[in-house]
């Protein structure tokens, strides 16, 4: 198990360039991975890289 630094959730909102309510919305609703410690919610920074890797849509060529 890689013990790598949680991001807090201001600071995981900050990476994705999201608002800290967006962030609590989408940690909600299931969609981005979160550990929770008691009621305290910390974010894998490699997990929220494969959020995002996961939304990337491609260039339609034109």
């Amino acid at each position: 198990m890689d013990l790598q630094r949680l991001l807090r959730p201001q600071e995981a909102a900050d990476a994705l360039g999201i608002t800290l309510g967006s962030l609590y919305n989408l940690s909600y609703r299931r969609e981005v991975p979160v550990v929770k410690i008691g009621r305290r919610l910390r974010f894998h920074p490699e997990a929220l890289a494969r959020f995002v890797a996961q939304r990337e849509r491609k260039a339609i060529p034109r």
